[in-house]
């Protein structure tokens, strides 16, 4: 770390390791090594300035942070964030949203500006899990949305519905069956996608035909909460 050049990709490896602090120290839900349960607790990194970097400061800073929803005040809090995830997995952090308000950018795959909020107020989409695509097979900025889409439903699709089964308590067949739940796949940031492999990544998503309060764990075949 301390001969590379400022920002450069050979800081990856220590901006990982704070990621792996990050999750162990908010209790961070991990599926698999590249799937979590998405939430408003993000992790920000701090490092020194181009010129403090020229004058030979090394060091990177990791911080735990609630980032504020759509339409939201960010508000501070006596308490931790150590264990905050784990503490209580049905929070008002957990990120839902209203695809009624939702920008045309949203359309056939893509989420730019969701209009995201917390899933103990009214929406009709949550999301049930996120993915770092590592090796993209599609080109964010060339391809045509049809490709990107049936792309994303085809890699990454299989996957969503078993951990829609496993969020809603249901089996496979039985999730697929609800009418009242559509899942979806859309891509985070993809005009970031060709020059930071960082921010790939995919989120899963379950879409409600009407709007409920509070987020669909353990529903089972239990009629939506209507808000």
């Amino acid at each position: 770390m301390f001969d590379v050049k400022y920002g450069t990709a050979e800081l990856d490896p220590v901006l990982s390791e704070c990621e792996v602090a990050f999750e162990r120290y908010v209790g961070e839900t991990r599926f698999a090594p590249d799937a979590t349960l998405p939430s408003n607790l993000s992790l920000a990194f701090f490092m020194p300035s181009f010129d403090e970097w020229g004058e030979g400061a090394r060091w990177v800073r990791c911080d735990a942070v609630t980032a504020p929803f759509t339409g939201q005040e960010t508000r501070g809090t006596t308490e931790s964030l150590r264990g905050r995830a784990a503490r209580d997995p049905r929070a008002p952090w957990r990120v839902c949203f209203n695809e009624t308000s939702r920008p045309e950018n949203l359309d056939e795959g893509r989420s730019e500006g969701s209009p995201f909020t917390s899933c103990d107020q009214p929406h009709n989409v949550e999301e049930i899990m996120r993915i770092r695509v590592a090796d993209p097979k599609v080109d964010m900025a060339a391809d045509d949305t049809s490709v990107i889409t049936s792309y994303l439903t085809r890699e990454f699709g299989p996957r969503c519905v078993d951990r829609a089964a496993a969020h809603l308590g249901l089996s496979r067949r039985a999730t697929e069956q609800r009418e009242d739940i559509e899942l979806s796949v859309f891509a985070i940031d993809p005009a970031a996608w060709p020059t930071s492999s960082r921010a790939r990544a995919v989120a899963c998503r379950a879409t409600t035909q009407e709007p409920t309060v509070g987020t669909l764990e353990g529903l089972g075949s239990r009629p939506l909460v209507r808000s």
